[in-house]
Order: C-alpha cells, then structure tokens, then sequence
C-alpha cells in the first residue's frame, strides 16, 4: 500500500512538472506575441489639431472642433473576417471632464464618432456608414479597401463642443479633454465576439490624447 501511494504521488509530480513547464512556454509564447501585436495593431494620431472656429458669423457663440490623421494598418485576420461579412466598426471618442480638488474629476461631456466598414461580394465594392449625416452623409461606396481606409484615417472638422453644450460648462474655466480612437468589437455578432477572446490583432486601438484648456465660449475681438 505504501508503495503504490509513492507510485501515484510520483506520477502527479511528474504531470505537475509538465503542467508547469508548458505553462511557462506557453506564457512567454504569449507575451512575445503581445509585443508583435501591438505594434503592429496601434494606431498612430498624426496632425492633430483642437481648434475654436465660427460656423455662423452673426453669431458670438463659438464652436470647437478637431482635425486629425491616423496611420494603421488592418491585419490579414481583419481583412478576411471584413471580406466574410463580418463589419468593422471604427470610433473615434471625445470626453471631457472638470478638475476637482478633493475628490475624482467630473465626467462632463462624451461625444462619439462612428464609421462602419463593411464589404459586399456582389457589387465587390467597401461600403463606409456613419451616423453623422453631417460629416460623411447616410453612407460611402469604394472600388478597393484603400480608398475607404484613407476615409476613415482622415477625420476633418469633428465638432465635439457646440452652443448647445454651454450649459455644462463655464467661461473661463480649466477642463481636461481625452481623445482617442478604436475598433469597437462590441459591435460584433456575439458569437464572434466569443471568438476572438485574446485574439491581439482584434485589438486596434490608439494612445488617448489628453490635453487641457480654458472654455470660452465668447467670439474674439
């Protein structure tokens, strides 16, 4: 009887130790495709421009937009999911919070900016949909995926601060603006969502800027 427990308990050393040992392997695989992935899946924010402009010019109330380039590049796995049926949806967000003292920043205002990039095999054409009419209109059609890349990697005269946001900010106060931009996979079927859990090349997404300025919502003399 003794034996035969000193049989098994060496057996259960020996799976243990291998357990351990591939774990190890398979641990540092896993970091160092990390580090390939998000080199190669970060989007860069290039040109970027915050800036107070007058849409009305009989009126004093100004308006604060932003400009900026992005350069990414979709991986293959990107590329053959979006040629599947599988739609890609890319969000540009803003927020803006108030610098508190004694307690968390207040969140202030979010603003959003969606496009989604789909492609359709009969017409063999990419399709770009957005919601904001007044940017891109209802949708874009493109010969190639180049061309509606370059859309979304230029974004042009975003406005996330109008008159009709005063009412959550104060003149001549400090606030703090984040800006950043991603594939939103929560747009995804649920099932493929389930999928591509700690599949690296799924997650594109840039630095978020930050940067802060005093609101003024008053026309320059």
């Amino acid at each position: 009887m003794f034996y035969r427990n000193k049989s098994v308990n060496f057996c259960v050393y020996i799976i243990c130790v291998f357990i351990c040992f591939f774990g190890i392997i398979n641990a540092t695989n896993a970091q160092n495709f990390d580090l390939i992935s998000a080199e190669k899946n970060a989007i860069l924010i290039n040109n970027f421009e915050f800036f107070k402009d007058e849409i009305n010019e009989n009126s004093d109330e100004k308006n604060y937009y932003i400009n900026a380039d992005f350069e990414f590049t979709l991986h293959k796995n990107l590329e053959e999911a979006l040629h599947r049926g599988i739609n890609l949806n890319f969000v540009a967000e803003f927020t803006l919070q108030k610098p508190r003292k004694f307690w968390f920043d207040k969140h202030i205002l979010q603003k959003k900016h969606s496009l989604q990039l789909s492609y359709h095999p009969i017409q063999r054409e990419y399709r770009l949909n957005s919601y904001e009419t007044e940017l891109f209109g209802l949708s874009q059609n493109f010969n190639n995926l180049f061309d509606a890349l370059r859309v979304i990697k230029r974004l042009r005269h975003w406005q996330i601060i109008s008159a009709n946001d005063a009412n959550y900010l104060q003149n001549g106060k400090k606030y703090y603006a984040n800006f950043s931009i991603y594939l939103d996979n929560s747009k995804l079927p649920k099932p493929f969502q389930i999928s591509i859990i700690g599949d690296k090349t799924w997650q594109l997404s840039s630095d978020i800027k930050k940067w802060e300025f005093t609101y003024n919502n008053e026309a320059s003399n």
